[in-house]
């Protein structure tokens, strides 16, 4: 390392340690201008911190590329350590983008560094990492194992790290039908937290009461829900842990016939949906506006250095010229060249304000960009809790009907379909597939409600294979309205199909019903409206801004030779 190369970053080392993510990306921004571009070690590590940084915060995309700098570095100069550190950040990177294939071939990776150069501590991390990973690829058995090496290998005295890993395993062994081993894996582990870390105590207690609900124990588990709810509020008041502990205690009442208590549950449940939406949408004004302020100030900052250098240069012209009136005849040369530099100067400092000015119009547009995507946000804040609502109507009539099977089933089906919802909420897109099985599960749900309900959703092959991207429930409502205004009211078969196909600009979906049609169902006494289907063209209006016009909604009436309505088709648009 040359000399120079440490000046600059004791203050950036400090930030580290502290954990203040924001001075540590200033402070390694400002290190890697003054590192040298042969010191490969310094430069891995400052990258490391930073990516470490950039996920703190939910920077993904910058936090993938520092840790891609890190390794590509290390590995350089075989700095076996910061190799598997950036490998560990990137393997979580990609699983947290359901990359779980790319993820798992990181972590194996790891391993393999990590076993070779004797590291115990981060060899289990890798183990656990794998284990995650066979578990969300559906391949239980593989993940088991590796689990059990895990435990194995963590130190004896690491009890927070073998709690969660225990909590891990049992889940999968109850998923797996093992309710007994997952029990006895799970109930000294929990224990063990109540006394180490009480927000992890809840999480515990939420996780035994799971596998006591899935082993049929449904007063065992309903107690545990409701222990992990109030040590929840008393500590972290983790928004994941109070829906589920919500939303798997209204179904365990639900099977014990407690139908009333599981309603009163599932208003509590919605409720605390509510104003997630709304604390999240908040959340996401305040860190706009304050992103904003930050890039503003820099901008302002960008000109008063443009301004100063201006006033240098001005300064500096009128020296010269008064050096040059001086010595007039005996400088005539000097100051024929001081005349060529003032032109070169005037040249270079029109080229940097038409820099600065095109950073700005850049700055504009980022900045309505980020507009765009927060009046979306907002709108699907409106739009999941209106889903929900209308589901929850439909559990309410299946129980006044006295259908409680069915009524069991549906709030079964609707807790998974609410946690899809939760999860898909935090994403700006989604894959075609994770779509596809949303709506299977939504018109499976319905298929429960309405008698002769008949329905398919189906994709070209070519669009599964390519993983396409598209924006989180965004094909639902049209289904949703195809269900509750054209087929509600009608008699005999109902058939709702939805197909996703490839257009030569992109992607088309068509949702199909044989309902009564648009004008009857407008003219229905009770005068309902679909809110969900305005919000969705609201978005989708977004999306076509942002994709620069590629993107439509057409809503076709069909008819039969006589001119009769025989239902309706909608067909989306999307560009790729």
């Amino acid at each position: 390392m040359h000399p120079q190369d440490t000046m600059g970053t004791d203050g950036f080392h400090v930030s580290v340690q502290q954990g203040e993510q924001e001075a540590t990306i200033s402070g390694g921004e400002r290190s890697l201008e003054k590192l040298s571009h042969q010191a490969s070690g310094p430069l891995a590590s400052v990258h490391l911190e930073m990516a470490a940084s950039h996920m703190a915060i939910g920077n993904e995309n910058k936090a993938t590329r520092h840790a891609q700098y890190a390794l590509s570095l290390s590995t350089g100069v075989a700095d076996t350590t910061i190799m598997m550190r950036a490998m560990r950040l990137l393997a979580e990177l990609l699983f947290a983008a359901d990359r779980y294939k790319d993820a798992l071939a990181m972590e194996r990776e790891g391993l393999r560094l990590a076993q070779a150069s004797g590291d115990r501590e981060l060899a289990a991390k890798f183990l656990g990492g794998v284990a995650d990973n066979f578990t969300m690829l559906a391949e239980p058995d593989s993940a088991e194992h590796y689990y059990r090496k895990c435990l194995a290998g963590l130190p004896a005295d690491d009890a927070r790290s073998r709690v969660v890993i225990e909590a891990n395993l049992a889940k999968l062994l109850s998923e797996k039908g093992d309710h007994a081993g997952a029990i006895a894996i799970l109930q000294p582990s929990v224990e063990k937290l109540k006394a180490l870390d009480e927000g992890k105590y809840a999480k515990g207690l939420n996780t035994l009461a799971y596998v006591y609900h899935r082993a049929g124990r449904h007063r065992e588990a309903i107690d545990r829900f409701t222990e992990s709810e109030r040590v929840n509020q008393r500590t972290d008041k983790d928004i994941s842990t109070t829906l589920e502990n919500l939303g798997f205690t209204a179904e365990s009442q639900a099977a014990l016939g407690e139908h009333e208590a599981a309603y009163s549950t599932m208003l509590q449940l919605e409720e605390q949906l509510h104003e997630y939406y709304a604390r999240t949408a908040n959340d996401e004004i305040l860190a706009l506006e304050k992103r904003f302020e930050t890039e503003r100030k820099e901008k302002e900052n960008a000109l008063l250095r443009a301004e100063n250098d201006e006033r240098r240069l001005n300064e500096d012209r009128l020296r010269n010229r008064w050096i040059a009136a001086a010595a007039l005849v005996v400088l005539l040369v000097g100051l024929l060249a001081m005349l060529y530099r003032n032109y070169r100067m005037r040249g270079q400092h029109a080229r940097d304000m038409e820099r600065i000015n095109a950073e700005l119009q850049d700055q504009q547009a980022r900045v309505q960009r980020m507009n765009d995507l927060l009046e979306l946000k907002v709108l699907r804040a409106q739009l999941n809790p209106h889903f929900i609502h209308n589901c929850q109507n439909s559990a309410i009539a299946l129980v006044k009907e006295g259908r409680d099977k069915e009524a069991l089933t549906y709030l079964q089906g609707l807790s998974k379909l609410m946690r899809m919802v939760l999860e898909h909420s935090v994403k700006d897109r989604i894959t075609l597939e994770t779509e596809i099985d949303f709506l299977r599960q939504y018109l499976a749900l319905e298929a429960l409600r309405l008698k002769d309900l008949h329905y398919t959703v189906e994709a070209d092959e070519e669009l599964l294979k390519e993983e396409v991207l598209l924006p989180a429930l965004l094909v639902q409502p049209f289904a949703e309205n195809a269900i509750w205004h054209g087929l509600a009211a009608k008699a005999g078969e109902r058939n709702v199909d939805v197909r996703f196909a490839t257009t030569t600009s992109g992607l088309r979906c068509t949702v199909t019903d044989n309902g009564v049609g648009r004008q009857k169902a407008a003219n229905r006494a009770d005068g309902e409206q679909s809110y969900a289907t305005e919000l969705t063209q609201e978005r989708l209006l977004l999306l076509t801004h942002r994709m620069q016009q590629k993107g439509s909604i057409v809503i076709n009436d069909r008819r039969d030779e006589r001119g009769a309505a025989t239902g309706t088709e909608v067909v989306i648009e999307l560009g790729l």
